[in-house]
């Protein structure tokens, strides 16, 4: 232990301590109070000061630190407190552009800071949203502009399902209190050039800089050069992000720590070689540190350049402290620098944390900063195979062989975040590297002169190169993508990434043997990895999506024309190889799915009946057979049932209250082989285990959720009557031939007792 303190291990353990804070709090179901955070610091602080034993100065000083983590998250929150669409309402707002975004379909989406509503005016009115304008008929539109629209606005969806990615989360944190489309044409109000604000001119500069890549690197290519010089990646096809991501190149287009790296590498490079040139500046003047300063510099430009989101920022605050480093005559490539730049994001935006791209980044670099460093220590002890022998040959051998481990290492280190966020990983990501990378190293520093030359117009054939590179880097993600094996993995049980994470950090931080503690905690996470539990009914928390899964890879719907999205993420997260799509009552089907009819429809799972309906009169017939009744279109819906039905409900009003459901079927009623027994003694079973995606009382960030109109339990709204132009007469917009009154009309009709059996009834 002395010999880890002496090393510093002590404040990379503070570190992790401060960081389990913050994920702590933020993850729990219920805030936790400043003055139990206040009166916790006292207390071990008190503690650590007054002990008399070691272990309890220790005890008490991680417990502070962990309560500072959760004090840092506690004040975020509370500082944001963003306000937030409830629910879908049409508005006409008045709002100033802050970014525009062209997308590969031909459409932009506008992130605009709300100034007015009317029609109506919102007494809790968002301040910033992002709204997408399908049609781009409209005069020249540029960042700064004050534009009035009518817009519907929606409230930022929940989880597609329990432990999910949450985009209330993210909204929140980013300060984004809701989205949706145009309703029409945006109008100019305003195209003053006056006091336009810092960011607004950033927007604009780094808006014509993307237009200009465009127009000298075309198509696909000059989108990804934008993405890789602007930061505006929303105009990359589908089809390419989805070859990028399967390949493991998708990092190559975030702005992170390989391009601040290697732009701020060339920087001090090229800074220092200028320098070296003026032999009385050179013989005076440590022209290290100056070219360290211009590096900076140069880094924080492209920062500002690059749109600075949140990889940005955490790969610049990196790079500014080993450059600090540098100037003051420190090692630039620590684990202690890689510390420091952590703690400067847990006071900055401590959310960051839970988010894929702050684990992945900081897990790649933790762990080749701990590889490198057992190199070098292993080439200083005098192993023979890691010291190169001089010759071309033998340089070459080398570099691949780095190029290779720093594949394999961050690949290795970043696997279990990916697969845990994403439910997939990358088959072909160490043969997509070795041959894709040593191109990139030489189109981004091409690309860098390419802007540096731009004011002087000199930038074409500098973009030329860097299109081509580009072009040779999408045929081979294309290319190996074809040729990429299935890359769902499933979903990764939360006990087993900690698991996981808490070996991965023992063995790159500890140098004594306590880097063994990683072995037995990796091995327990490995365990864990193949004991998890998976829902065997989902349904999506609009309501129109009810999955059941099959066993052997098959899940059956209810709805053949679901959310697409939703359907991609329970099929990778549950390694779904086929779907088996509704079939009507009156046909037969060799498939054991959903039998559907007149929008309701029923399923066998295990001997438990499960129906969805889609209102609460059309569910009372179904009290007494149904085990799961699941109401899709009908907030209104209470205990329908009473209290002697052993049907268990899901109501839309539930859905809109806690979002996406995860049913468990009792595992006694699961045979070895992972197929559900068929039960016929309704009295035997036990009561299905019902998870929703959203805890009640609400964390700060899900409070919105509560006051659209299903979560208040009310029906949907009814237009008034309006007069009908030039009639003078009244038009009854609630009348029978409404479409919602249509389809609530048909939705409580009684269904008739020959075709309920025709629907449970086996098919042939």
């Amino acid at each position: 232990m002395r010999y880890e303190a002496t090393h510093g291990t002590g404040f990379l353990l503070g570190t992790v301590l401060i960081g389990t804070g913050v994920i702590f709090h933020l993850t729990r179901t219920s805030p936790i109070g400043w003055w139990t955070v206040i009166a916790t610091l006292i207390t071990f602080l008190v503690a650590s000061a007054a002990a008399p034993w070691r272990w309890v100065k220790v005890v008490s000083i991680a417990i502070v630190l962990v309560t500072i983590g959760i004090g840092t998250a506690r004040f975020q929150e509370m500082r944001l407190a963003t306000p937030m669409v409830g629910s879908v309402v049409n508005t006409t707002l008045t709002a100033q552009i802050m970014r525009i975004e062209k997308r590969d379909n031909g459409s932009l989406r506008y992130l605009l800071d709300i100034r007015k509503t009317e029609r109506p005016t919102l007494r809790f009115a968002p301040e910033r949203v992002l709204i997408t304008q399908r049609s781009t008929e409209t005069e020249k539109i540029e960042v700064g502009d004050i534009v009035m629209a009518r817009v519907r606005l929606l409230p930022a969806s929940g989880p597609v399902m329990p432990g999910s990615y949450d985009f209330g989360f993210n909204a929140f944190f980013r300060g984004i209190g809701g989205n949706g489309f145009v309703m029409g044409k945006l109008a100019v109000l305003d195209k003053s050039e006056k006091s336009l604000s810092f960011s607004i001119a950033v927007e604009r500069m780094r808006t014509r800089l993307a237009e200009h890549v465009r127009s000298r690197i075309g198509g696909v290519e000059g989108e990804i050069a934008a993405a890789l010089i602007a930061g505006v990646r929303s105009g990359i096809p589908d089809e390419i992000n989805a070859a990028l991501r399967q390949t493991g190149l998708a990092h190559v287009l975030s702005i992170s720590g390989l391009h601040m790296a290697m732009v701020t590498g060339f920087a001090m490079a090229g800074f220092r070689v200028l320098l070296a040139l003026i032999p009385s500046l050179a013989s005076r003047y440590p022209i290290k540190k100056i070219a360290a300063v211009l590096a900076l510099l140069a880094a924080s430009f492209y920062l500002v350049l690059s749109g600075a989101e949140v990889a940005a920022r955490r790969s610049f605050i990196m790079v500014a402290i080993m450059l600090i480093a540098v100037i003051f005559d420190r090692a630039a490539i620590t684990m202690r620098n890689v510390a420091l730049s952590a703690l400067v994001i847990f006071a900055i935006s401590p959310h960051q944390i839970l988010g894929p791209s702050f684990q992945m980044s900081y897990a790649a670099t933790i762990a080749l900063i701990a590889a490198y460093g057992a190199w070098a220590r292993g080439k200083r002890s005098g192993a023979w195979w890691l010291a190169p022998r001089g010759s071309v040959t033998a340089s070459i051998a080398s570099y691949i062989a780095a190029l290779s481990m720093t594949a394999i290492v961050a690949g290795g280190a970043t696997t279990i975040f990916g697969a845990y966020h994403f439910y997939r990983v990358s088959p072909l990501s160490l043969p997509t590297n070795l041959l894709v990378m040593p191109i990139v190293s030489i189109f981004m520093p091409v690309g860098v002169l390419a802007m540096i030359m731009t004011p002087l117009g000199l930038d074409a054939p500098f973009f030329y190169v860097m299109g081509e590179g580009i072009g040779m880097m999408n045929a081979i993600a294309l290319w190996l993508g074809s040729l990429s094996p299935d890359d769902a993995v499933g979903r990764i049980p939360e006990r087993s990434l900690v698991a996981l994470t808490i070996a991965c950090l023992a063995l790159t931080l500890f140098r004594t043997r306590l880097v063994l503690l990683s072995v037995p905690v990796g091995l327990l996470g490995l365990v864990w990895l193949f004991q998890r539990t998976e829902p065997d009914i989902l349904i999506s928390e609009n309501g129109k999506l009810v999955g059941a899964r099959l066993g052997n890879g098959t899940l059956a719907l209810n709805n053949g024309r679901g959310s697409a999205f939703t359907i991609d993420n329970w099929r990778y997260a549950f390694q779904v190889t086929q779907i088996v799509k509704p079939v009507s009552s009156t046909k037969t089907s060799s498939e054991n799915g959903f039998r559907c009819q007149d929008r309701t429809c029923y399923i066998d799972l295990g001997g438990y009946a499960i129906w969805t309906v889609d209102s609460a009169q059309s569910a009372r017939g179904f009290c007494d057979t149904a085990d799961l009744l699941i109401i899709t279109a009908d907030a209104t819906a209470k205990n329908i049932c009473g209290n002697s039905s052993r049907a268990q409900l899901v109501t839309l009003r539930d859905l809109a209250r806690r979002g996406a459901v995860g049913i468990h079927i009792p595992r006694a009623h699961v045979s070895r082989e992972g197929a559900l027994d068929r039960l016929q003694n309704r009295d035997a079973k036990l009561p299905l285990n019902i998870v929703h995606a959203i805890n009640e009382p609400y964390r700060v960030w899900h409070q919105y959720r509560q006051y659209s109109r299903e979560a208040r339990g009310l029906p949907p709204f009814q237009p008034k009557a309006r007069l009908n132009a030039g009639s003078g007469q009244r038009s009854d917009t609630t009348a029978s031939d409404h479409p919602t009154q249509r389809n609530k009309r048909v939705a409580n009709e009684t269904i008739p007792e020959d075709r309920l059996q025709s629907l449970v009834a086996p098919s042939q």
